[in-house]
């Protein structure tokens, strides 16, 4: 009976790490936290697959229109503390991103590069 509830729990602890894990890599989710001090490491015309790289995983895709003849595409990522980063991409590159940081304000960088605190 005590073999047979180990295994139970070992199971259930399984099952409860691997469930964590696959919800790690959805599109969009990550544990990285936005805020004023991540928004420096990226740059304008920044590859997409570079962010992918430093954020974890995939943005989750919000919205893509055209543009003359570009597609911008837009992704979100919901990141650790309540903190989310929103990025417009155009020909696989980083045109502008805006962050909400934990501390309830929104940074946006420009594509000139330039950082804005939006304030809350």
């Amino acid at each position: 009976m005590i073999r047979k509830l180990a295994l139970l729990a070992v199971t259930l602890l399984i099952a409860g790490f691997a469930a964590n894990s696959f919800s790690a890599m959805q599109p969009g989710k990550t544990d990285t936290v936005f805020n004023r001090r991540f928004i420096p490491k990226i740059k304008p015309m920044m590859p997409y697959d570079q962010i992918v790289g430093m954020v974890g995983n995939q943005g989750a895709k919000t919205r893509e229109e055209k543009s003359g003849a570009a597609t911008i595409t837009s992704y979100r990522w919901n990141g650790g503390k309540k903190s989310v980063l929103n990025i417009r991409v155009s020909g696989g590159r980083l045109i502008d991103a805006t962050i909400l940081a934990p501390n309830g304000h929104t940074y946006y960088m420009g594509k000139k590069g330039d950082v804005k605190d939006l304030g809350d």
